[in-house]
């Protein structure tokens, strides 16, 4: 049995989460002290975590979620609820590419200037252990700050941080201020990973890269331009959108950062965007899982 302190990190979610989940009656605890009050789960109830927050992801409402879950994984009640889900997933996708070449005609002229100013370039990602915390958010700056101070504090108990910049992976696949399913991640040392609960992230083969300088009001647009740049290489997005903060502001209340990634004021900032990418022709050419 694991206090709820601990399952979170073993998920990689914020105990506010679990508790919301709770009360939802989507994930009840294994057991509840009587006395105490303390929540406690089991290792194995990851994997219904996981399948919670993926059914949350593909757009199901708590109502649809509770009712998959009472479902046989496998049986055609549940089949039909999914197919149902992706009906409508589908209408949605069909919707939002209408609109978005109708944004596209308008902002193409002005994302064209923004352009020449930002320089895009293709890069290898390379593997990255971290120390994470995913969360829905309501509002991206002060949930990001707050996720960031406790992962940053988790790394300096367990001395294990690495000198690599953290990063914020989006993903929604989207870049929005509100109501957004983000991941606070701070590099460690690989060795330490099983000790304090890090995991690795695959290496990405290649990413549309463009970074800047000063206040974070910019990523949008510099996202924008990344997305222009793949539109005319014929490219799709495989992966999260990771914000990488290679200067940046800090507080440091528990834990200690190299100086060299410190900056004294919002205009000694400088932020890297990265979008994992495939082509059509790449696509095409790898076979569908079996």
């Amino acid at each position: 049995m694991l206090k709820i302190g601990s399952f979170a990190r073993l998920a990689r979610v914020s105990v506010k989460t679990l508790r919301f989940y709770d009360e939802a009656g989507l994930l009840r605890p294994a057991l509840v002290d009587d006395r105490s009050g303390y929540r406690y789960y089991r290792a194995d109830q990851v994997a219904q975590l996981e399948r919670i927050r993926l059914l949350k992801h593909l757009g199901c409402t708590l109502a649809e979620v509770r009712e998959l879950l009472a479902m046989p994984a496998l049986s055609a009640e549940a089949r039909c609820r999914l197919e149902l889900v992706r009906a409508r997933l589908s209408l949605g996708l069909a919707r939002d590419a209408q609109r978005l070449r109708q944004l596209n005609s308008l902002l193409r002229p002005l994302m064209r200037e923004r352009s020449d100013m930002t320089r895009v370039t293709e890069r290898r990602l390379p593997p990255v252990t971290v120390l994470s915390i995913r969360d829905r958010v309501r509002v991206l700056e002060s949930a990001a700050e707050s996720m960031f101070e406790s992962i940053e504090r988790q790394a300096a108990r367990f001395e294990c941080r690495a000198r690599v910049s953290p990063f914020l992976l989006f993903h929604d696949l989207d870049y929005r201020q509100r109501r957004l399913d983000i991941e606070a991640c701070v590099p460690i040392m690989p060795e330490a990973a099983s000790a304090c609960g890090g995991y690795a992230l695959a290496p990405v083969n290649r990413a549309a890269v463009a970074d800047f300088s000063g206040t974070y009001r910019r990523a949008p647009m510099v996202f924008e331009t990344l997305l222009e740049w793949m539109d005319e290489a014929g490219a799709q997005v495989t992966g999260p959108l990771r914000e990488c903060y290679l200067r940046f502001g800090a507080d440091q209340c528990g834990y200690e950062l190299p100086p060299e990634v410190l900056a004294e004021g919002v205009e000694e900032y400088r932020t890297e965007l990265q979008v994992p990418f495939t082509t059509a022709a790449l696509a095409a050419s790898v076979p569908a899982a079996m």
